[in-house]
């Protein structure tokens, strides 16, 4: 029987995203469903921020289509065609599962119920500017020193966000920006994820290369 290969490899986090909505990221349905609350959310997304360690994720890469799978966060993902292998989640469904639903730039959510349900407004995450922190977009102030990730990688938000702050509260917005306070996480890489292959039924897919 042919010996599984595990091959270390990082992808940007854009990247990532990216290899989600396109389908090429899937749950198996043996795993739990996602249970983290929004105090981890905010951490993981703190630890991101820091470039602290965060773990790595275990993907399962086959051309074999499990009978039952879910999306990444309860979101609606579309399905590859069958001529394209997927990458199923072994490990680091959670983690995973938040900087998707965190970053993400198309937000339908799926139906779902019972022990599979997601609470997506946990995933509303908003950065402090001006205090550089990370706070529930649900107990923002009054305020425009205030940043929802969710804007990060959709570029028509993104700018428009950026010309409201640069409008309102000028030199504090231009500052932001000159310390790459937010803008670093299209920079920063998922570290260490490791992709499981079988060599039964194999067919190489290989992360894009960080630009």
């Amino acid at each position: 029987m042919p010996t599984p290969e595990l091959q270390p490899t990082a992808a940007k986090i854009d990247k990532v995203l990216a290899r989600i909505a396109d389908g090429d990221i899937k749950v198996p349905a043996f795993q739990r469903g996602f249970v983290w609350d929004q105090d981890q959310v905010v951490k993981l997304v703190d630890s991101l921020y820091h470039n602290y360690p965060i773990g790595s994720i275990l993907l399962w890469n086959s051309m074999e289509r499990l009978k039952s799978t879910r999306n990444i966060a309860g979101f609606q993902i579309p399905d590859r065609q069958p001529s394209y292998p997927v990458n199923y989640v072994l490990d680091g469904q959670q983690r995973l599962s938040t900087v998707y639903a965190v970053f993400c730039k198309d937000r339908t959510p799926v139906e779902t119920d019972g022990q599979y349900a997601v609470d997506h407004s946990i995933f509303d995450v908003s950065f402090d500017l001006v205090a550089k922190q990370f706070v529930p977009s649900s107990d923002v102030p009054t305020s425009h020193s205030h940043f929802r990730l969710q804007l990060l990688f959709n570029p028509d938000a993104f700018f428009l966000q950026w010309n409201s702050f640069r409008v309102k509260i000028g030199r504090r917005c231009k500052n932001c920006i000159r310390d790459s306070t937010i803008t670093k996480f299209h920079l920063l890489q998922y570290p260490a994820a490791r992709k499981l292959k079988l060599a039964s039924y194999l067919k190489e897919l290989t992360i894009p290369e960080a630009l």
